[in-house]
């Protein structure tokens, strides 16, 4: 009989054993399975002050983005230089250099400390970021006023005589004024 209480103890010991372990699977097979956080999606609109402010500046810069292209496009074509859309810069460059190597009145700029050089012995050295493009109109006694340019820039010329080996340098200030069947007026200071 003592045998039997120890197989029955025993055998008790088991199941509860087996429940246990059971019990302890479930829980952690609930654990693992099913989320402990719940995630709940919501869209929310938020307006925003400064995208609105951004929108509201980009659509005015937009605008008169627009209206300088028609200024651009409205320009005349003078009768040396074609003056019309974006290359405003590289005309009025272009007219400067033509006047400085045909003008006699621009030869005091072909000299530099001293000497004397020819046009093909002078090369632009640099032009610098400072570009003023002003569109405006002239009042005229016709009907119609007449459309103008100015473009302001700054630049450094390059004097060099390839049988010597110094260079010199200058620094000008330009200016070409366009006038709607004028001539190009090209202002040069030091």
């Amino acid at each position: 009989m003592a045998n039997e209480k120890t197989t029955g103890t025993y055998g008790k010991t088991i199941l509860v054993s087996v429940a246990i372990v059971a019990l302890l699977l479930g829980i952690l097979g609930t654990y693992v399975a099913f989320p402990r956080t719940i995630e709940v999606e919501k869209k929310v609109s938020v307006e925003n002050p400064v995208n609105t402010q951004l929108q509201i500046d980009n659509s005015a810069l937009n605008a008169e983005n627009a209206q300088l292209k028609a200024d651009l496009a409205d320009q005349p074509d003078t009768s040396t230089s074609s003056g019309t859309g974006e290359n405003y810069l590289d005309t009025a460059l272009n007219d400067f250099l033509d006047s400085l190597e045909n003008d006699d009145d621009y030869d005091d700029y072909l000299k530099c400390g001293g000497d004397r050089y020819d046009f093909d012995q002078i090369s632009v050295n640099r032009i610098y970021d400072d570009v003023t493009i002003k569109l405006s109109e002239v009042d005229t006694d016709d009907l119609d006023d007449a459309k103008a340019t100015d473009v302001e820039f700054k630049l450094r010329l390059k004097y060099k005589d390839i049988d010597v080996e110094d260079k010199c340098y200058q620094t000008l200030d330009i200016k070409v004024e366009y006038e709607e069947g004028e001539e190009p007026n090209i202002l040069i200071s030091d």
